[in-house]
């Protein structure tokens, strides 16, 4: 009974060794299988997301080469046909643009050239028949010349609206406190004062979008004021990624209802015959800095004068 035990103990040992070494090895194929497929989907994903950065970054001509039939062979495919749809759609765009910029300056250019004849047309009027007009018809010529500079006005606008973001942006080094003190020779009249903060930084930057928009908000503050000389105030504060700017006027101030609608497209808040404005200004100021990835607001009340708040990454 003691060696038959013995037996049957010692042949129980070497089946368990042998069941053990088995799934051991078994194990180890295993694990060996699925840092292969592991590997195999870090791959996959990793030209997945690859082609994503590109996408991104703008290039929809990339494709990912994975005829697996599975889900992420699937996924490749959905994705390959994403990026040639928004390759063929922005192609599409690219040449909807081209064919835009064609037009804005085919269209200033035919339409300047009649407004120019009407114009000198006027003039001819006024010159050669100074003596035969009434009071009432040199009102109604100098109406028609404030027009006429209107309707040149929203020419050059629009032509300068449709520029935005469409040209190389050159990047050099600004020093806001000089070129503010620039725009200001150009915009701002004698009677008026403006005072620039002691925090204006000097950076990297697109020197001539940062001058259109301080044109446009400086010279839209000198044009709606309506009491005589008025006071201009410029200052910055750094909020991290951006520099903050406040251009401050004490102007007659924008109700709370308008704050929005003075940057939409040909929008103005005065009438038409107390002020040639073609309500563009503050549109090619809002999309000028949307291209900077920037934001801007404005902060005012009636009678309290206005404060346009804009960012300006760094």
């Amino acid at each position: 009974v003691v060696l038959i035990s013995a037996v049957l103990a010692v042949l129980i040992v070497v089946w368990l060794v042998m069941k053990i070494v088995k799934e051991l090895d078994d194990n180890r194929r295993l694990q060996s299988e699925l840092a292969d497929v592991n590997a195999q989907v870090a791959r996959r994903i990793a030209q997945i997301r690859e082609l994503a950065e590109q996408v991104v970054q703008g290039d929809y001509t990339v494709k990912i080469t994975d005829d697996a039939e599975d889900n992420l062979g699937g996924l490749a495919a959905s994705l390959n046909r994403m990026t040639q749809t928004l390759e063929g759609s922005f192609s599409a765009l690219e040449k909807r643009n081209r064919e835009l910029d064609q037009f804005a300056y085919v269209a200033s250019h035919d339409l300047k050239a009649p407004l120019r004849g009407v114009t000198t047309i006027v003039k001819w009027i006024e010159d050669e028949l100074a003596a035969e007009l009434s009071p009432q018809l040199r009102t109604y010529l100098d109406q028609m010349k404030g027009r006429l500079a209107r309707l040149e006005d929203l020419i050059n606008g629009l032509l300068a609206y449709a520029r935005v973001g469409r040209t190389a942006q050159s990047r050099e080094t600004v020093s806001v406190q000089q070129l503010l003190t620039e725009v200001a020779d150009l915009v701002v009249p004698p009677d008026f004062t403006l005072r620039i903060g002691p925090d204006m930084p000097t950076f990297e930057t697109d020197r001539l979008s940062l001058q259109q928009v301080f044109t446009n908000l400086l010279s839209n503050a000198v044009k709606y004021h309506q009491r005589g000389a008025g006071h201009l105030e410029v200052t910055c504060q750094d909020i991290g990624r951006c520099y903050e700017f406040r251009v401050q006027d004490d102007g007659p101030g924008i109700a709370p209802e308008y704050h929005q609608k003075i940057f939409l497209l040909f929008q103005t808040l005065r009438d038409r015959h107390t002020a040639e404005s073609t309500g563009i200004g503050l549109s090619i100021v809002q999309k000028i800095i949307n291209e900077q990835q920037g934001t801007i607001r404005v902060e005012s009340a009636v009678g309290q004068g206005a404060g346009f708040i804009f960012t300006w990454p760094k």
